[in-house]
């Protein structure tokens, strides 16, 4: 059947109980009019809009079963086309890729008893655009449409309804799309739902329709997921409206997040908080902070001001300049605790409201600006003292390290150091480190100090060795003549000892074969040794005999260097070192190694001998 096929545009009137076409039928949708009070009912068959005759038209099922019906073309502007499920299930096939309704869709059900089980669906080729009306009405069964639809016009979905979208199709609201929303409560099934079954994007209107009795039971804080979807969400609304309004100053608020988009309901007043504002980052000065606003309602803005409070996080006051939601901590901030206060602003007015305070805020840790100084007289006995050197960031202790020739000295980590026998002729420099709350410096190191026997800045440098026959460059068994050729500068000493000096230190004191020793020598031995240098003795630490040094400690001693018994001479102890070349001697006192040295081993093989021998210098 075709009305306004071609030539003139007829006219139909429907009356009584309209135009029935049964199953398998066609319908032409042309430049005629349908005119009466019921409309043309198409039941399984085809329609084709070819043309702009005002027409109603429903689409429904045979009675008893579900059935198609196809579809050409789509609505013009003055058609109305109605899907009723009240006979069953209900598809809409369309057959044109991209149609655009510009007219009117309605999804309904005349008969609510059925409609609960009846399912309705829409099947489109491409995209669908809707540019004039579709309603999923509120009598309405599931509904779902299978391509994607774009909303250039309104689409409505009554309260306790919902549009379903196939898995993958893709819904769009244009600028000038608006989709309207029926509310009758916040529970499922009080609200109407798009369900999208992929991407979403939106813009153009969101206008809320609640039911009279929500207008007046919306409460602050409830929420209402109008779209949900399975795929990404792009843009919002540009507008969100209630039609009617909401009473007691209660307005519909857009929320998005990655699974839905939901209207929460806000009060049209001043903002109020219902989550403080929040500062991160970390309290020490140099370091930036952060501040969040907390949650509003009212759709605020917000102005920021930060404030330095004490250690409790009271008696707060502004810090100029500091109104932005970051801030950068300085050495005015050591000391105290920082909070954030938070304005939030609307047309209905303001609301301020701040934030727990941070933890102190610690300054940076020290930095050297000037290295520390060793100061004192650098001999053997006296006190030096080391400074602190200069800092910045406030240190509140400091550490010590002295140091002999830059290897730290065990136990030395004191502010003062006394001069001991191991540091002539060593530099000394101490170091410093600087700690406050923020934490420790870097260590910085005073300059070198020499620890320097008077006198002893001309003579020459100590070889370091003791080896064999020899203590330096003086060798056992020279002559007088040859060691004073050997080392130019020397002195008489107590005892018939000459005293070789060295740079900066202890020197070298050797002597000879003494008249007393000579009597008690076969003649044989008398001549060999005469004038000849038998002991050679130094507490310079530059020399070491096995390893062992003055200034050291006895006790560890014995076992590694075999020594013999000690023999007690005037205030001092004196061992005897089992030797190759020769045997080595230890001068002791106290438990404390004073001097290290050599001595002839014919003169010194035996216990008598080494006594005789001893005793010779009288007490050394």
């Amino acid at each position: 059947m075709s009305n306004g096929s071609g030539g003139t545009p007829g006219t139909i009137a429907a009356t009584g109980s309209g135009l029935l076409l049964g199953q398998g039928m066609l319908f032409e949708q042309g430049g005629g009019a349908i005119t009466g009070t019921e409309p043309v009912v198409l039941q399984a068959g085809s329609l084709d809009y070819f043309s702009d005759g005002a027409s109603t038209i429903v689409v429904e099922s045979a009675p008893g079963g579900g059935s198609t019906t196809d579809m050409t073309g789509a609505p013009a502007a003055g058609q109305t086309l109605k899907l009723d499920g009240s006979n069953g299930n209900v598809t809409l096939d369309s057959d044109t890729s991209g149609a655009t309704n510009v007219g009117t869709i309605t999804v309904q059900c005349t008969t609510s008893s059925v409609c609960p089980a009846t399912k309705m669906e829409l099947e489109t080729t491409g995209t669908m655009t809707n540019s004039g009306t579709l309603t999923v009405a509120a009598s309405a069964p599931p509904t779902t449409i299978s391509g994607d639809l774009t909303n250039t016009g309104t689409l409505n979905i009554a309260d306790a309804t919902t549009l379903t979208g196939f898995p993958g199709s893709v819904f769009s609201n244009d600028a000038d799309g608006t989709l309207a929303i029926g509310v009758n409560g916040t529970h499922s099934g009080q609200f109407g739902q798009l369900a999208a079954g992929g991407n979403v994007t939106l813009g153009g209107t969101l206008e809320l329709m609640p039911t009279a009795s929500y207008v007046s039971d919306a409460t602050f804080g409830d929420t209402i997921p109008v779209i949900t979807y399975t795929g990404t969400r792009s843009n919002s609304f540009a507008v969100v409206t209630s039609t009617p309004a909401l009473s007691n100053r209660n307005s519909f608020t857009e929320v998005d997040d990655d699974v839905q988009t939901r209207v929460d309901v806000e009060v049209l007043g001043p903002p109020a908080d219902t989550a403080l504002p929040t500062i991160t980052g970390t309290p020490t000065q140099g370091q930036t902070l952060t501040a969040a606003a907390g949650t509003w309602t009212g759709g605020p803005t917000f102005s920021f001001r930060w404030q330095d409070c004490n250690t409790a996080g009271a008696g707060c006051t502004n810090i100029a300049g500091a109104t932005s939601s970051t801030y950068t901590l300085t050495s005015a901030d050591v000391g105290h605790t920082i909070r954030v206060s938070v304005t939030a602003t609307n047309t209905y007015g303001f609301y301020t409201s701040t934030s727990q305070p941070s933890a102190t805020v610690v300054p940076l840790a020290p930095a050297n600006t000037s290295p520390p100084a060793a100061s004192g007289n650098p001999q053997i006995g006296d006190k030096l003292s080391c400074s602190q050197g200069g800092w910045t960031n406030a240190p509140t202790t400091f550490s010590y390290q002295w140091n002999r020739n830059h290897s730290p000295i065990a136990g030395a980590t004191t502010s003062t150091y006394v001069v001991g026998p191991a540091d002539a002729a060593q530099k000394l420099s101490c170091t410093v480190t600087a700690s406050n709350a923020g934490g420790s410096s870097g260590p910085s190191t005073s300059p070198q100090i020499l620890v320097a026997v008077p006198g002893t800045l001309t003579c020459p440098k100590p070889s370091g060795r003791l080896q064999g026959t020899k203590l330096g460059p003086l060798a056992l068994g020279m002559t007088h003549a040859q060691a004073h050729h050997t080392l130019h500068r020397y002195d008489l000493i107590a005892y018939g000892f000459e005293h070789y000096c060295l740079y900066a230190g202890y020197g070298i004191r050797v002597n000879y074969v003494t008249p007393k020793l000579l009597k008690k020598l076969p003649a044989s031995e008398r001549k060999r040794v005469e004038g000849r240098l038998v002991i050679a003795m130094t507490a310079n630490p530059y020399y070491s005999l096995t390893g062992v040094r003055a200034g050291a400690r006895i006790g560890p001693m014995t076992h590694k260097l075999r020594l013999g018994k000690v023999f007690r001479i005037g205030l001092n102890d004196w061992y005897v070192a089992p030797g190759v070349a020769s045997n080595g001697l230890l001068k002791v006192r106290d438990g404390l190694i004073y001097e290290i040295g050599i001595a002839n081993k014919q003169l010194t093989t035996g216990r008598a001998a080494q006594r005789r021998f001893l005793t010779s210098f009288s007490s050394g």
